[in-house]
């Protein structure tokens, strides 16, 4: 019997009003929660309160042997060499695949990789009363087939099997590199990154041409003849995600990636979004806000869908390749295209959220506030509000499994749609994705006190069995 139907025995899925992201991850919706001051959202209809720190029993349904797991990672994450060499270590775990550490430590923010384990998280998540959606896809390494068309079809088909598996009004998301050369993608952005803050762009490498690419063959005059063959094979695959997520009513989430490759992949997504999001947003982009022109280039979208009469829809985060980004700008003597700090990335994010809010209120737009820094949610909960935006489901708050879980449950309490997202697959590739993660959120895992103290709180109701004010 396959895991996926192993899985459905044991959790139903579609819930009213639910959305859910697939990729290569579990992802289940709270319903649950608390978290760290008041904050008031008020819509036409409904009044939402965030009590944060109002002694809500928010980890009641874990069990003893998880609060001191959680406590024991979280205190060891708060210190600043473990957070500084995450990709280090968790690096070296995921090559040594060492059964202790993947036993002992990962369960706290990712599924185990055996499908008797999954099967043992997700009735432990049904205990949480927390709904799973579980999706069980491996993008095959780069290395494994010589023939490349071969290679991305197999990854298409992995990605068209995640469509087809997610509920209606869902999310699918994926990367471009999983079916798109980075080599074609480098040479691309060569040529597009000049125009990655701009409306108008050379005849040929604009978005109407690119999009014509979806229904009929074209020739970038940039490219060879090998590789306009791959983008027009790479355009035939983006085409057909797009067109079976809308038979389906599921959103297209496509992710955000390097800055040497961005410019492309933008591209590509923005093409893809002016020929399906012309009613509404089924296609998702991805902004990473420790660059620092993003801010200009989400303003340059807007307008580019303005004067071409598609619309927004987005997910924004802060960004997963910090450490690589400053790497490779120092050893190839370029700007680094990253925030000087930590603040500075904040600042951005919090500008883009409220930029894109006022594109929600006024249009069909959508978007998905995807972040583990508490002042941000706050913040983009007040901006809802002044905005008189309500929890309609055109804005969306997504976190990963084990971070920030006191606000993602009162979020979902008050009616937002939150996301929780477990990575699920071989443990390299689970351990850098979430040491990538531990580096983009490096301040908020050192500053998990909060947390922390609500773990104490039910540790400490279970040893005295009274109720603690």
């Amino acid at each position: 019997m396959s895991l996926l139907r192993i899985c459905t025995r044991h959790v139903r899925f579609i819930q009213p009003r639910m959305r859910y992201i697939q990729s290569s991850a579990l992802v289940f919706r709270v319903i649950q929660s608390p978290s760290v001051e008041n904050v008031s959202f008020s819509g036409e209809k409904e009044s939402f309160q965030l009590p944060f720190n109002n002694g809500t029993r928010i980890f009641a349904s874990k069990r003893t042997s998880e609060i001191l797991r959680s406590l024991f990672v979280l205190k060891l994450c708060s210190y600043d060499v473990v957070a500084k060499h995450s990709m280090l270590v968790l690096g070296s775990s995921g090559r040594k695949r060492e059964r202790a550490h993947t036993r002992e430590t990962c369960p706290f923010f990712l599924v185990p990789t055996t499908s008797k384990r999954l099967l043992r998280r997700l009735v432990s998540i049904r205990t949480d009363k927390l709904y799973v959606l579980v999706l069980v896809t491996n993008i095959i390494n780069i290395f494994t087939y010589s023939n490349r068309e071969e290679m991305f079809d197999r990854n298409a088909k992995a990605i068209l099997d995640c469509i087809e598996k997610t509920e209606e009004g869902g999310f699918s998301q994926m990367k471009v590199t999983a079916i798109c050369s980075p080599l074609l993608l480098n040479v691309l952005n060569k040529h597009l990154g000049p125009y990655e803050m701009s409306v108008d762009i050379p005849a040929g490498l604009d978005i109407q041409n690119l999009a014509g690419g979806f229904d009929h063959k074209i020739k970038f005059p940039v490219l060879k003849d090998s590789q306009n063959a791959h983008l027009q094979n790479v355009l035939a695959r983006l085409d057909t995600f797009a067109k079976v997520c809308i038979n389906r009513n599921v959103r297209l989430v496509i992710d955000a990636e390097q800055t040497y490759l961005q410019a492309a992949i933008n591209q590509l997504v923005l093409a893809l979004q002016y020929k399906y999001n012309k009613s509404q947003p089924w296609v998702y982009n991805t902004y990473q806000c420790y660059r620092k022109d993003t801010l200009n280039r989400v303003n340059a979208n807007l307008k580019l869908m303005d004067k071409l009469s598609f619309h927004f829809g987005a997910k924004i985060v802060r960004g997963a390749y910090m450490t690589q980004e400053r790497q490779r700008a120092a050893e190839m003597s370029y700007e680094d295209p990253i925030h000087d700090s930590y603040e500075d990335t904040n600042a951005m994010y919090d500008e883009v959220i409220y930029t894109v809010l006022q594109r929600v209120r006024d249009t069909p737009a959508e978007v998905m506030v995807a972040t583990h820094n508490e002042q941000s949610v706050i913040l983009a909960v007040e901006r809802m509000k002044e905005l008189d935006i309500t929890s309609n489901g055109k804005v969306a708050f997504g976190q990963l499994y084990g971070m920030c879980d006191q606000v993602s449950y009162l979020l979902g309490q008050k009616g937002f749609s939150v996301y929780k997202s477990v990575p699920y697959g071989p443990v390299g590739e689970a351990l850098a994705y979430l040491a990538r993660r531990a580096t983009e959120n490096r301040d908020v895992i050192q500053r998990t006190e909060k947390e922390r103290s609500l773990l104490w709180l039910e540790l400490r109701r279970r040893m005295t069995l009274k109720p603690l004010t």
